[in-house]
């Protein structure tokens, strides 16, 4: 989150001394849509930081280890436990539900 806010604060600064301008420019150049095509370079501007502080600050306790990850909670789980996958998995030899054996055939309407 920090990462994320320090290039957003950049991303303030780079836009007032280029895009600025380049809204001026492409205004009096290209009209309304010169003015649309320089705002939406600023939202992919803001999407990159965005997106590319969230990736730097996810990794960077991994490289600051032993400072950064004693405040992080432990990781979830991502496999189940032997005694959750006995019960997710059906039972061999037997049909849909358990105990009931195979499923009716379907009768024709």
């Amino acid at each position: 989150m920090i990462v994320t806010m320090a290039g957003l604060i950049g991303l303030r600064a780079f836009s007032h001394f280029v895009f600025t301008p380049l809204i001026i420019d492409n205004a009096i150049s290209y009209g309304t849509v010169g003015v649309v095509l320089v705002v939406e370079s600023w939202l992919v501007g803001v999407g990159s930081v965005i997106f590319g502080g969230s990736l730097f600050g996810r990794r960077l306790p991994h490289h600051h280890g032993h400072r950064l990850a004693l405040a992080l909670p432990p990781p979830l789980r991502t496999e189940p436990a032997d005694d959750d996958r006995r019960r997710s998995l059906p039972a061999r030899g037997r049909g849909p539900v358990e105990g009931r054996g195979p499923a009716p055939p379907c009768r024709p309407t």
